[in-house]
């Protein structure tokens, strides 16, 4: 039995993709894994379109196309400088 790394429920790995195909592919494989734990899925602004893959220890790490998060904190950040 795996240990947990402690990782959840604080902290999600998050990675982003160049495009929806690249999503759709790694949403694909790690379906055939067994370890999709979130088909892709479009969530209005700022997330964009996502899945969830889950690792040997259960944390989950988010997939994304187009999340305008990043983007959000950069201007808020710059309002504040």
């Amino acid at each position: 039995m795996s240990q947990s790394s402690g990782l959840n429920p604080y902290l999600e790995l998050k990675l982003i993709v160049p495009t929806e195909q690249a999503l759709d592919e790694i949403a694909a494989r790690a379906k055939l894994a067994d370890c999709l734990a979130m088909p892709p899925v479009r969530i209005p602004p700022p997330v964009g379109y996502v899945c969830m893959i889950s690792d040997p220890d259960g944390n989950r790490i988010e997939i994304s196309h187009n999340q305008q998060v990043y983007q959000k904190v950069q201007e808020r950040w710059r309002q504040r400088a």
